[in-house]
C-alpha cells in the first residue's frame, strides 16, 4: 500500500509531537513542574526526632514522604528522590519508624515515642503550604 507525500508528512508531524512530549516528561527536574523542593526538621521537646517518617498529605494529589536523619532533618519525595511536594496546602504527620508494627504473639506493643496526635492527618496540628518557585523549609516541633 503506497502512502501519499501528505500522509508521510502528517505521520512525521505526529511522531515529532509525541517525541517532544516524551522528552518534556523525561526532563522534569527536581522542583519543577509537578513538585516544589521541600525539606525541614522534626524535633520532640527541642531534640532532633530521629528515624521518623514524615508525610505531607495535600488536599488533592500525591503525598510526599521523607525520612529524618540523626539531626532530625528530612527532604520530601513525591515522584523522584528528593523532588519535594506538590504545591498547595498539606497536613503533615509522622510515623515512628523505630516502633515495631508487627504484633508478636504474647508480647505487648511498645508505646510510641511521640504523641499520637502527630501521627494522624485527622488530629495533627501541623498544616503547611508548599509554594512553587520558593524554598520550602519547615520546622515540625512536637510537644506533649
Amino acid at each position: 500500500m503506497a502512502m501519499s507525500v501528505d500522509g508521510v508528512n502528517t505521520w512525521r508531524r505526529v511522531l515529532g509531537v509525541v517525541a517532544v512530549l516524551f522528552l518534556a516528561m523525561g526532563c522534569n527536574k527536581s522542583g519543577s513542574g509537578l513538585t516544589a523542593p521541600a525539606r525541614g526538621v522534626v524535633r520532640y521537646k527541642g531534640q532532633p526526632a530521629t528515624d521518623v517518617r514524615v508525610i505531607f498529605t495535600p488536599a488533592s494529589g500525591r503525598p510526599a514522604i521523607g525520612q529524618t536523619n540523626e539531626q532530625g532533618e528530612f527532604v520530601l519525595t513525591t515522584i523522584k528522590l528528593n523532588d519535594g511536594a506538590v504545591p498547595g496546602m498539606h497536613k503533615a504527620t509522622i510515623s515512628d519508624r523505630k516502633r515495631t508494627w508487627i504484633q508478636e504473639p504474647g508480647k505487648a506493643q511498645p508505646p510510641g515515642r511521640f504523641p499520637e496526635k502527630y501521627q494522624s492527618a485527622a488530629n495533627t496540628p501541623w498544616s503547611f503550604e508548599v509554594k512553587h518557585g520558593q524554598e520550602n523549609v519547615f520546622e515540625l516541633e512536637m510537644k506533649d
